[in-house]
């Protein structure tokens, strides 16, 4: 009998612009002041971001309630001081050079050690957790995981137009956000403790100011000792946003149990990192290679989501297709 228990959570990036044109919106201090209970909020390196966080979520219908009423109430909130909410990986007119950084000296400290790197990264993501994952399967867990990368990638691009440029690719924020260090694919996990380690040795090192300073594609977390996805685009409605991380919180299950299909067996890191290229170029369109042949990203969403609809529908009746409609399978 499988007697996993498993929690799970999720942060969402929003730009708000003002309410009668596109022009970045910086927040006042009151939005995070009035934050409710069932949420929280976070300020980002640019001002007129802000992010939502969920509480640890005991169940999926807890993370699917928190994607519905947080964008609700944040919506709501922004309005009333004159902005509106704007999801998406990236913004499609809105030039970086021209947004103002936050002062705070956390982010001016970050700005100052990035400088161009972070400045022009004005993107926005959305980042799904899963607790429970014992630390004796975690590296295994993880790894089976980082091949997959590429397929969720996929699914969630949604930011193909940026500074008022069509850029030809499906997810340009990954592209702009790779400017960055420690970002893309991960670097193979040998051991959760291990990993712990190299990580302080890093900060001790001046590599970076905090543990939490990693941005792959996907980490662990090492505060909340979680696996944390966080290659998806933010996407434009709060219940398309839900099916996703629905989806997405049902792979890293499927990875945990090993249960996900063997398609990547035998791939080499430059294959990985070609289909990572691949899924940011092409979207849902791409081919990806496996050890002896392409693997359509349809496809393979065909089948993930065969694999995943019950649960996923368990929460969200309507939630399957939803991701039917969005990746055109």
């Amino acid at each position: 009998m499988d007697d996993r228990i498993y929690t799970y959570g999720v942060e969402e990036e929003y730009l708000c612009t003002n309410r009668e044109d596109t022009a970045p919106f910086n927040l006042p201090d009151e939005i995070w002041e009035k934050t409710p209970a069932f949420m929280r909020t976070g300020r980002e390196a640019h001002r007129c971001v802000i992010e939502t966080m969920s509480h640890v979520c005991k169940t999926k219908n807890e993370l699917n309630t928190h994607l519905l009423k947080s964008r609700a109430w944040l919506s709501k909130s922004i309005e009333h001081y004159g902005g509106k909410i704007y999801a998406g990986g990236t913004h499609h007119t809105i030039d970086w050079s021209e947004v103002e950084t936050n002062p705070a000296p956390y982010y001016q400290s970050i700005v100052d050690d990035y400088q161009i790197a972070i400045k022009c990264s004005f993107v926005f993501g959305m980042h799904v957790h899963l607790g429970g994952v014992s630390r004796d399967r975690f590296a295994c867990t993880f790894n089976t995981l980082r091949p997959f990368i590429p397929i969720i990638i996929s699914a969630s691009s949604n930011s193909s137009h940026w500074r008022g440029i069509d850029t030809g690719l499906s997810c340009s924020r990954l592209n702009l956000f790779s400017r960055m260090p420690r970002t893309g694919i991960p670097p193979v996990m040998g051991d959760a403790l291990t990993h712990e380690e190299n990580l302080m040795e890093m900060v001790h090192a001046g590599v970076m100011r905090s543990i939490t300073q990693i941005w792959y594609d996907m980490r662990y977390h090492p505060v909340y000792h979680t696996v944390e996805m966080r290659c998806m685009d933010m996407q434009p409605t709060a219940e398309l946003a839900s099916a996703l991380a629905l989806f997405v919180t049902e792979i890293m299950i499927l990875a945990d149990k090993e249960q996900l299909p063997c398609w990547f067996d035998g791939l080499k890191e430059w294959g990985l990192e070609e289909n990572r290229w691949r899924a940011i170029r092409y979207g849902t369109n791409a081919s990806l290679l496996t050890k002896s042949s392409l693997l359509n990203v349809k496809d393979a969403l065909t089948s993930l989501l065969h694999l995943t609809e019950k649960s996923i529908a368990e929460v969200d009746k309507d939630a399957p297709e939803r991701l039917r409609k969005l990746w055109e399978i």
